[in-house]
C-alpha cells in the first residue's frame, strides 16, 4: 500500500489509525476518511481470504468516528420554485418525482410511463440507470478530448 509492503503493515493497525488521523487534519471530513476505512477493510480482508497476509490489520483498525449532520429539508417556497424551475426543463418531471418520492438520480432517470398504474396511482421502481461520464454523444470523442490529453 503506497510505499508500504503487505507483509510490513498486517501486524500494524495503528498505520491506517494515523493515516485517517493526517487525513481528517489535511482538511478531509471524517465521513471520507471513514468511507476509506470501509474500503481497505474490504481490500485487505479478501487479501486476508486469499492468503497474501496472515491477518486484517484494518480490520482491528479504529474506525474514525462520523458525526452525524442532520439534513435541513427544503421549505415549502422552495420546494415550488425547485419543481416550477424543474418543469421548464426536458424530462423535468423526473425532478419532481425525485423530490416527491426521494428516488436516486439512477431510478429517476430509469422511470418509464408504462411503470405508471394510473387506476392504482402507483409507480413501480424496478431498476436504476447508471450514468457513464465516458460517454458523451460525441462523434469523435477522442477529438473533443484531445485538450485533456497529455502530450
Amino acid at each position: 500500500m503506497g510505499a508500504h509492503r503487505l507483509d510490513r503493515i498486517q501486524n500494524h493497525p495503528e498505520y491506517f489509525e494515523r493515516f485517517y488521523l493526517r487525513m481528517i487534519e489535511s482538511g478531509l471530513k471524517p465521513a471520507t476518511a471513514h468511507q476509506v476505512h470501509r474500503t481497505a477493510r474490504t481490500a485487505f480482508g479478501e487479501a486476508y481470504k486469499r492468503q497474501y497476509i496472515l491477518r486484517n490489520p484494518v480490520a482491528i483498525a479504529k474506525a474514525p468516528r462520523v458525526e452525524e449532520e442532520e439534513i435541513e429539508p427544503l421549505e415549502i417556497e422552495e420546494m415550488q420554485r425547485v419543481i416550477e424551475a424543474a418543469l421548464k426543463r426536458r424530462n423535468g418531471v423526473r425532478y419532481v418525482i425525485a423530490l416527491a418520492l426521494g428516488t436516486r438520480q439512477g431510478e429517476s432517470l430509469a422511470l418509464k410511463w408504462e411503470r405508471l398504474n394510473r387506476q392504482k396511482r402507483t409507480l413501480r421502481i424496478t431498476k436504476a440507470l447508471q450514468r457513464r461520464t465516458w460517454r458523451h454523444g460525441c462523434s469523435n470523442p477522442h477529438q473533443c478530448g484531445a485538450k485533456y490529453h497529455r502530450t
